[in-house]
């Protein structure tokens, strides 16, 4: 009786698995007429999404927040003769940037009725370290980034996207779930991005905005490149108090990069690392 149960329930569930997928793999109609608005297209997901997106027919509009991200993503879209492709300087921590990429992207989704969906993408990771060595500056900047820079864009388009009864996408991070020493902005700014993205979803529902949230796990992006966090971890060391760093020792600091690296680029690694005599206590 037992294995009839089990095998029942697991018959079950590759059914609904494999349904799902199909569902899910069920796509809209007339997609050239539903303009798409990503940020944070300069690299990454952001950029790949974009060109993606492209490829299907749909009208694309990426904010760039470089010159140079921004003349690389449209010279890789001109190669696709599918959808429409336009592309703006956006820096979602500044107002007048914000408000100025909401002038221009109604103007541009007019011909097709209106906005069809935000994917908010800009997302940063800088300045992590433990919380010894950081200030609130640190914190600011990220939040102002992963938080803010979502709610701000949210505020201007989120009337294009009631009247189109579209659909916003916040993209977080799986670890705004996962309170974890040495990466503490980060982490305070998914989660915060996170708790903002369910009241939203509340709130836009009435007028017809579906809201969707992407939390990815660990993926290879500028974001998690080992260079770029080697020498943020050397800033914070450097700009450290003499107490602080004789407090901690330069070997201790000299074994978290290195736990770091190797987290992000050995092919077998651990659920989790310890570093220092006192973790083992934990």
């Amino acid at each position: 009786m037992f294995f009839l149960i089990f095998f029942g329930a697991v018959a079950a569930w590759v059914t609904f698995f494999f349904l799902r997928i199909k569902w899910e793999e069920e796509k809209l109609d007339d997609l050239p007429n539903r303009p798409v608005f990503i940020t944070g297209c300069d690299s990454g997901f952001g950029h790949d999404a974009a060109l993606k997106l492209l490829s299907m027919g749909m009208p694309v509009f990426a904010g760039c927040y470089t010159e140079e991200g921004l003349e690389k993503i449209e010279k890789e879209a001109s190669n696709y003769t599918k959808g429409k492709f336009k592309a703006i300087r956006l820096d979602v921590t500044n107002d007048e940037s914000v408000d100025r990429m909401g002038t221009w992207l109604e103007k541009e989704v007019q011909p097709y009725g209106g906005l069809w969906a935000v994917i908010n993408n800009a997302g940063v990771g800088f300045n992590v370290f433990l919380d010894d060595f950081l200030k609130h500056e640190d914190y600011r900047l990220t939040m102002e980034i992963n938080f803010y820079g979502i709610m701000r864009v949210v505020h201007r388009l989120r009337r294009a996207l009631k009247q189109r009864k579209g659909r916003l996408i916040n993209v977080t991070s799986i670890l705004g779930r996962c309170p974890a020493a040495g990466i503490g902005p980060y982490i305070i700014s998914k989660f915060t991005a996170n708790v903002y993205t369910e009241v939203i979803r509340k709130e836009l529902a009435i007028w017809g905005v579906e809201v969707i949230h992407i939390e990815p796990g660990f993926v290879k992006t500028p974001l998690t490149d080992t260079e770029r966090i080697r020498k943020n971890n050397e800033h914070l060391w450097e700009r450290a108090s003499p107490e602080l760093k004789a407090e901690y020792g330069y070997e201790f600091f000299k074994k978290i990069v290195n736990i770091y690296v190797k987290a992000v680029t050995s092919v077998n690694t651990r659920r989790r690392y310890k570093v220092g005599i006192d973790t083992n206590f934990l």
